[in-house]
């Protein structure tokens, strides 16, 4: 007996696959975020814990709150979405909605999965190079480890998903003990990483006085560059004004708290109104020039003939 033509069709996706679809697209790009968030969290942890202070420098430093900071919003965000998304789909897939056999949930848990491999062998790639490099030892050790952790949890889970048998009307322990894993971790890094970054209110500030160290370094540059020109210092900064001035092109005179004045020939001091105390974290040269506890710091200047370098006097005057 011959097979008719509907035998020998392949079984149409029971439900909406163009729905089942989105719903494994949003959970795996809920999930990329997860990882990495999670990634950044640990990792800057590990920077922190394990510095490398002789490298330190005005434009290197391994620790950067930045990273924990998008990790922590990263976590946020995701998590609640892939634990969401990720029900819908289990519950879709008891119902018998998603068949075990779904293309739709094949394929995008393959390319996923080999999206997720061509990641970890790109880090671990990079986490080498920085060991042959000179990095320390613990720290590549560390952050290897929290690589395979990440990827193996992955990995082992959606293996097992894919491979699972008679789903229709089935729950598994495995899915709840992979949900709690996921909000434990989550838990444990989110409290863990706001104690190593800054409070909002706090990053404003600095963020603030940064500007205000980028305007005094501005207002300086002119004060030295004039005085190369007309081998005097200004008597006031309003000479600017109508020059091709770093300081007043950029708008940073918009600070009232930064003041001029002339001492004697050579000699100069600006003062500005600081938020925060940067003393501890200065790192590199230029940034140990603008040193400054809280409140209102004079730094006193003097003028050099020739270039542009700034010359630091002893300590400024708070």
């Amino acid at each position: 007996m011959e097979p008719t033509v509907a035998s020998i069709q392949p079984a149409e996706e029971k439900g909406n696959p163009a729905f089942h679809f989105f719903l494994y697209l949003v959970s795996f790009l809920a999930l990329i975020f997860v990882s990495f968030g999670l990634g950044n969290i640990l990792f800057q942890i590990v920077n922190k814990l394990f510095s490398e202070q002789d490298r330190m420098t005005e434009y290197f430093n391994d620790f950067d709150q930045g990273g924990i900071r998008f990790g922590i919003a990263a976590l946020i965000i995701a998590v609640p979405t892939y634990l969401w998304v990720t029900f819908v789909i289990q519950k879709k897939i008891g119902a018998g909605e998603i068949s075990e056999k779904s293309k739709v949930r094949r394929w995008l848990t393959y390319i996923v999965l080999f999206f997720a491999a061509a990641t970890v062998i790109g880090d671990l790639i990079t986490l080498l190079t920085n060991f042959l490099s000179g990095d320390i030892a613990t720290r590549f050790l560390l952050k290897t480890l929290i690589i395979f952790v990440i990827a193996g949890s992955i990995f082992s889970y959606y293996f097992w998903e894919i491979r699972r048998k008679n789903l229709e009307g089935q729950r598994f322990l495995e899915n709840r003990i992979a949900f709690a894993g996921v909000v434990v971790c989550t838990i444990a890094a989110l409290v863990t990483g706001f104690f190593f970054i800054d409070s909002p209110r706090v990053a404003r500030d600095k963020r603030l006085d940064e500007q205000t160290v980028s305007a005094l370094s501005s207002l300086d540059y002119d004060v030295q560059l004039y005085y190369d020109n007309v081998k005097k210092l200004p008597d006031s900064i309003d000479i600017f004004r109508d020059k091709q001035s770093t300081y007043f092109q950029s708008g940073l005179e918009l600070n009232p708290s930064i003041t001029y004045e002339k001492r004697s020939e050579m000699k100069y001091s600006i003062c500005a109104e600081f938020r925060v105390d940067n003393q501890q974290e200065i790192v590199g040269k230029y940034d140990s020039q603008w040193g400054h506890a809280a409140g209102r710091v004079c730094f006193e200047r003097q003028a050099t003939e020739g270039n542009s370098d700034i010359i630091k006097l002893p300590n400024p005057t708070p």
